[in-house]
Formats: structure tokens, C-alpha cells, sequence
């Protein structure tokens, strides 16, 4: 039975953009997979691999001496097997570069013992060769406890390039950064959990989907704030369902065979607030996040906004009398059909400017490059008119 669009949005864009998966030079594409419970004789000359990751050619060979490419293998093995909590009740995740790491090729593989395990897919053992014990990066417990069994989500904050990871399991939602020190060493810093337990999360434009016996549910992938949430899907009951997004709209089925799809929908107009410029009678919604530098060393923040007319007004970001941004929207309908974004900086931090048409939900976001003097935007094809 199909439930049709439940209810709608309250504050998502209409639009969800798709990101290009990031690939890894051919030399380094690999499939990497793991195994569950299991002997692990390996290191005894054996070929068991219970209870670890591997890595093989994209084609599915090994590295042609019978042994795969790499290979990550937990010191307590043996634990895992005789406690049934094996590592492969969730796959490897691997992640987007983290700004000032100095391993360039990181992933993240869970379990059923609730860890969080850093690895480094350039050498997994840390030790240069297959079949060897240990090595990973960093060995973290799941920050709302319980074991994992659902496939965690990653996203990157496009205001300071840090990856993010969210893992859901029947103990809650949490959302961990992925940092690294002053001397590039990564770790996984906890930045918020939900309560509520669900199923594989999914994150499309900044919000994170999941579902479970509370319904759907969206969060804000940033600060974990609820934006949206429907009960009616885990009335019927979730068992292993997750949502899916296509095409902007969200799908979700549940145990009482029914499908639901969720349409999100445009703001009808600007509220303006401390970080938010309405400008051309409310139609636009501008925003502005800010980063001193890059990786755990950055300071962040959202620039407060200043109105000055009806289509101008400015952005501080460190103190109220040092104007950072000055930005403007024109109506040029009559000059080609489109309204027009202009944007001035006296900065040279990472500046991501949003804006939205609360007409239609586009969104177009601008970015000044950390270390770069703002250089002036002049966007005469910004929004469509209509």
C-alpha cells in the first residue's frame, strides 16, 4: 500500500544535491570487506580469517601470493569469536581526506562489541604486510553504547571540510567529527546523540534520516537539532528498513507493507534572525559560516547578520564593529530573467555564503577558500524569476 507524501518538510530545500563519490588513484582502488566470526590461524601459516577486514583488487584477485593486499585483524580476535561479537556485523567505512591528517586514506569499521575502530586503508596492520595483529589508528566505544549491525553515514561540513560519521543502533543516533591534531594525527571527537534507536542512517544536504521504532526521524547534521519527524512509520514496526533519497524525496517502507514518501518543501518566507539576512521582501535567506583555519585547529562560527536595506545588508564575524561581508540581491527580471547576488568581503577565512530562493527552495552556496583574500561575487544568473 502506498501511504503517499505523509506530511512535508518544514525546513529543508526542495532540492537534496548529489555528491560525487570521491575515488582514490587506481593504484589505490580496492575492495575492502569483513569477515565475521571465525578461526584466524593466519599468523600460524593458516588461511582462516575470522573476525577481520580485507583488502583485494577491484577484480576480487589478491596480491598473487595467496594472501590478500592488506589485511586488519583486531588483537582480541580470539574474544570476539568465543563472545559471538563479530566484526563483520557492519561494513568498513571509508572517508573523505580530513584536513591536516597526514594519512591521506582513512576508514572506520564498528562491531558487534559497539567499538569504532580508525584504520589506516594505506596500511591496515600498521605493520606493512597482511596477516599481522592490531595496528589501527584509534579504538573508540559507540557513544550511545550497544552493539552496531546497521551501516554508518558519512558527511562533510562543507563550512570546514571535516568529514563527519553517524552511527545508529538500537541504543540511538550519535555523530562523531573526524579530527586530527597539530601533528596530523586522526581521532574520532563525539559532537552530539540522539536517543532515539534506528536503522542505517542516510544524510542529504546537512540532515541526517533515519528510522526506527519513534518513526522517521531528521536531524540537523551539525548540531543534532530534530527538524523533522513522523511516528506512523514505527507504529506498523522497523526491523532492518532505511530510508532511501531520491531525487529529493525520502522513502521509507515498514513491517505493515507500507511505503512511505516524504516531499520536502520550500520555506514561504525569510525569518529573519541573529544569523539570518531576508532580503528583496523575504524572498532570499542569506547565511554565512565562517573557519579561521583548517582541521581541529579552527575556530568556526556563523556570522550575525546586519540589515541595512531591503536588498543589502552585512555580515561580523569577531566582533560587531568589524564588518566582514557585505552582501546584496537585485531584482534583474526585467534584464534577463533572473535575480542577480552580489557579495563584497574585507576577510581571508573560509566564508561559505547560503542562500535560498524561499519561492522555489534552489539554493545556491558560494565559497571563499581559507588563506584567500574574498574575492568579489557577481552572480547575474543567481535565481530564476517566477
Amino acid at each position: 500500500m502506498l501511504a503517499g507524501a505523509r506530511r512535508r518538510w518544514r525546513r529543508q530545500p526542495a532540492h537534496l544535491p548529489v555528491r560525487r563519490q570521491r575515488r582514490f588513484p587506481r593504484r589505490r582502488r580496492r575492495i575492502l570487506f569483513p569477515t565475521g566470526n571465525g578461526p584466524f590461524d593466519v599468523p600460524q601459516g593458516g588461511r582462516d580469517w575470522g573476525d577481520s577486514v580485507i583488502a583485494l583488487h577491484p577484480d576480487g584477485t589478491d596480491s598473487g601470493s595467496g594472501l590478500p593486499l592488506d589485511s586488519y585483524t583486531p588483537a582480541n580476535f580470539q574474544q570476539l569469536q568465543d563472545s559471538d561479537t563479530d566484526l563483520g556485523s557492519t561494513p568498513p567505512v571509508a572517508l573523505p581526506p580530513v584536513p591536516g591528517s597526514r594519512f591521506p586514506h582513512l576508514a572506520v569499521q564498528s562491531g558487534k562489541d559497539g567499538r569504532l575502530r580508525l584504520l589506516n586503508l594505506d596500511n591496515l596492520s600498521g605493520q606493512g604486510q597482511p596477516g599481522k595483529v592490531g595496528g589501527e589508528l584509534a579504538n573508540d566505544p559507540v557513544p550511545q553504547g550497544s552493539e552496531v549491525l546497521t551501516a554508518p553515514a558519512v558527511w562533510v561540513d562543507p563550512a570546514t571540510g571535516t568529514p563527519w560519521l553517524f552511527v545508529a543502533n538500537d541504543a540511538g543516533l550519535s555523530a562523531l567529527r573526524v579530527v586530527a591534531d597539530g601533528s596530523g594525527t586522526p581521532s574520532l571527537a563525539p559532537a552530539w546523540t540522539d536517543p532515539n534507536g534506528g536503522t542505517s542512517p542516510v544524510v542529504a544536504n546537512g540532515v541526517v534520516v533515519y528510522v526506527g521504532g519513534a518513526g522517521l526521524r531528521a536531524l540537523s547534521a551539525k548540531h543534532g537539532t530534530v527538524l523533522f519527524s513522523d511516528a506512523a512509520p514505527g507504529r506498523a514496526g522497523i526491523h532492518w528498513q532505511s530510508p532511501i533519497v531520491i531525487d529529493g524525496r525520502i522513502y521509507v517502507t515498514d513491517n505493515g507493507g507500507n511505503l512511505w514518501a516524504y516531499a520536502p518543501t520550500a520555506p514561504t518566507t525569510c525569518v529573519p534572525d541573529a544569523t539570518t539576512l531576508c532580503l528583496l521582501g523575504g524572498r532570499f535567506q542569506v547565511r554565512a559560516a565562517w573557519q579561521t583555519d583548517v582541521g581541529a585547529k579552527g575556530a568556526t562560527g556563523d556570522g550575525q547578520a546586519v540589515k541595512l536595506t531591503a536588498d543589502t545588508g552585512y555580515f561580523w564575524f569577531f566582533s560587531a564593529s568589524n564588518v566582514e561581508m557585505v552582501t546584496k540581491a537585485l531584482d534583474g527580471c526585467a534584464l534577463g530573467g533572473r535575480f542577480w547576488l552580489f557579495a563584497g568581503g574585507l576577510t581571508n577565512v573560509h566564508v561559505v555564503l547560503t542562500v535560498v530562493d524561499t519561492a522555489n527552495g534552489a539554493v545556491r552556496v558560494y565559497h571563499n577558500p581559507q588563506g584567500t583574500p574574498f574575492v568579489p561575487l557577481e552572480d547575474t544568473s543567481a535565481f530564476f524569476c517566477g
